[in-house]
């Protein structure tokens, strides 16, 4: 590689686990060859890269933060440069970095990667999962190529991919045609990303209180909760239909409608990796 150089990436692994010991795992090098890279690094910038306490491990400074931001963006250059040259003659290899949320990993990807890896198999893909919020900070910060989320995508540059909506889940029939969201907030069920996404959509001066409610990580967790009478489960129209169940679906009010689209720092910088992965995940949506 002939921009980042190995004390560089040996911080950006380190940065990455906050641990020398899980760095040095999967780096396949010994704690010791860490601990120097570092060390060098530190000497080289002058400058103080970690706060090292025995309670909470590994922290980055302020200066340290700053560094791996640039450093990340160092590797995204990097990586563009070998795949340009890579298309030259001809070939495509590389690395591709997708941020996503788990959803579209489940629904989306899994179908996907077998095809793309199968026309490209020299370019390393890596799935990063998260929250919309997350994986759009993933990209503002280049530790992702590209993002697929849900709306709102923020200040990033993004194409529309389809439309998603929130709907209701109970495990019997309710007595209305549809989930207001103010007068049955103490018995809804959200996953992570669902409040999310009903918060980011739902008018600053209606937002109901969601405090009370009962919150897990994942999707289907809602719907298993929901089944067994636990409450009212709040999540995508897409989840919904991804996972066998047997609920009583309904539309909410106020309605929410969300947009789901890749976002980019800019489209017109990405890599050659990135750019045939979106033009082959557009023919098959």
């Amino acid at each position: 590689m002939i921009m980042l150089n190995n004390n560089l990436r040996i911080f950006m692994k380190v940065a990455e686990k906050g641990s020398i010991t899980e760095a040095a795992d999967e780096l396949y090098i010994s704690q010791p060859a860490v601990s120097k890279a570092i060390k060098n690094l530190e000497d080289e910038l002058c400058v103080k890269l970690f706060i090292r306490d025995k309670h909470t491990g590994l922290t980055l400074t302020s200066i340290g933060q700053k560094i791996l931001s640039s450093a990340y963006q160092m590797a995204d250059a990097e990586n563009h440069i070998y795949q340009f040259a890579y298309m030259e003659n001809h070939y495509l290899g590389g690395r591709l970095r997708i941020g996503t949320a788990p959803i579209f990993t489940t629904c989306i990807l899994s179908e996907m990667l077998p095809k793309y890896r199968k026309e490209y198999p020299d370019i390393q893909v890596e799935i990063l999962e998260g929250s919309s919020g997350e994986v759009r900070e993933m990209v503002m910060k280049h530790q992702a190529d590209f993002g697929m989320i849900f709306s709102p995508f923020g200040d990033l540059e993004h194409e529309y991919l389809f439309s998603d909506k929130i709907v209701a889940v109970s495990s019997e029939p309710l007595p209305v045609k549809e989930v207001n969201l103010a007068a049955y907030h103490d018995r809804f069920i959200f996953c992570e990303r669902s409040k999310e996404t009903t918060l980011d959509n739902l008018p600053a001066k209606s937002k109901p209180d969601f405090s009370g409610c009962m919150i897990v990580q994942a999707a289907e967790s809602v719907i298993r909760l929901a089944e067994h009478g636990n409450g009212i489960g709040i999540l995508s129209d897409l989840v919904l239909s991804s996972c066998p169940n047997n609920l009583y679906a309904y539309p909410v009010c106020p309605p929410i409608e969300t947009e789901t689209g890749i976002v980019a720092v800019s489209f017109s910088d990405l890599a050659p990796a990135a750019l045939k992965f979106i033009e082959m995940l557009k023919t098959m949506l």
